[in-house]
């Protein structure tokens, strides 16, 4: 009888090459091209800004969900400016990922999009603590919406960036009716920044 040692063969090397090769702006397409040729994982390389790129000013696009997990991360890292989207903390998508107790407190008329109003002044409050710059961001599809005006005008924000293409995607085209909200807003916020 064979020994269970003998018995287990040693791990097969994996196949997992890094995204620091690719072409970043097309990162989607790379990874579908890298898993079509056969790789077993792809290899993400995260690394501290300042240690290993110059004194540029860092301004960190965050956009995912339950961004709130990802601003200290970023900011040890030496990101300077941390912009999140408008959308990732809607009612839907803090359902979909959020905490129990943020779902509760959100329930009854009208506390939807108050609580998303709430939930977006205090992100944006938690990275201006750590000294960097807030942005907000709001895709395409979104209006902007007199919920969106309100918190600009609280002052919440140094900087709005009007996506003129759907996040994430490489190759699209410039999207010229977004240039609309982008006057709404210069004409509102003269010292604002605008993306």
């Amino acid at each position: 009888m064979a020994s269970s040692a003998a018995a287990s063969s040693p791990p097969q090397p994996l196949i997992s090459p890094s995204v620091l090769a690719s072409d970043l702006s097309n990162l989607a397409s790379e990874v579908k091209r890298m898993t079509d040729a056969g790789c077993d994982w792809v290899h993400l390389d995260i690394m501290s800004l300042r240690k290993h790129a110059s004194e540029m000013f860092f301004d960190v696009h965050l956009m995912v969900d339950r961004p709130e997990m990802w601003i200290k991360p970023f900011i040890d890292s030496g990101g300077d400016s941390i912009t999140f989207h408008w959308e990732s903390l809607s009612h839907k998508a803090v359902c979909r990922g959020g905490k129990e107790e943020d779902q509760k407190t959100c329930q009854g008329e009208g506390r939807e999009a108050l609580c998303q109003k709430e939930r977006v002044v205090k992100l944006s409050k938690m990275i201006r603590e750590q000294g960097k710059k807030a942005g907000l961001a709001i895709k395409p599809s979104t209006e902007l919406s007199q919920d969106i005006l309100d918190v600009l005008d609280e002052k919440a924000f140094d900087m709005l960036l009007i996506m003129t293409v759907e996040p994430g995607f490489g190759g699209q085209s410039f999207m010229e009716d977004m240039m609309d909200k982008v006057e709404i807003a210069r004409k509102r916020y003269p010292s604002l920044h605008i993306q």
